[in-house]
């Protein structure tokens, strides 16, 4: 249900057949998430809801929220199961180079402007692709580098 929805932000959802403890007037501003034909909002008691957990990586893929990124602590409670966050800069090209399911990590929201913008910082692997794209990213850092000094001391 929708109310179940706009309980997912709040990490949990209404249990499986509950009813709503109680209903209140709907905001006009609220867009209508959650409330009936009637324009009353249902309300669920924390005594009808339960620990909401994001769904595991499953062959490889890393589970994704609806804009195609995954909530991160300490934004969210906990990673999916089989996944781990990887925060170094240069991580997401080194995943698309090594051909590694990935998805944005994030962490948080900035607000610029008066609006509030997602702020994302590394990726979010599978467990058995983490040491790889460390590596594989560390590699491209430590060659980047080399490159640098290497013009530096050409010019001196």
């Amino acid at each position: 249900t929708a109310a179940a929805a706009a309980f997912g932000r709040e990490d949990s959802f209404d249990a499986d057949g509950e009813l709503p403890a109680a209903a209140a007037a709907a905001a006009a501003a609220a867009g209508g998430g959650g409330s009936d034909a009637a324009g009353m909002q249902q309300l669920y008691g924390l005594w009808q809801t339960e620990e909401w957990e994001p769904p595991p990586a499953v062959d490889g893929r890393v589970p994704r929220n609806e804009h195609g990124n995954v909530e991160v602590p300490p934004f969210a409670k906990s990673l999916p199961r089989g996944t781990r966050h990887v925060a170094l800069p240069g991580a997401a090209a080194a995943c698309r180079s090594l051909g590694v399911d990935y998805a944005p990590a994030l962490v948080g929201f900035d607000v610029q402007g008066g609006r509030n913008l997602p702020k994302i910082l590394g990726v979010v692997v599978c467990e058995v692709c983490v040491q790889s794209c460390r590596t594989y990213t560390l590699q491209k850092q430590k060659a980047a580098c080399r490159v640098v000094f290497d013009n530096i001391l050409f010019f001196l």
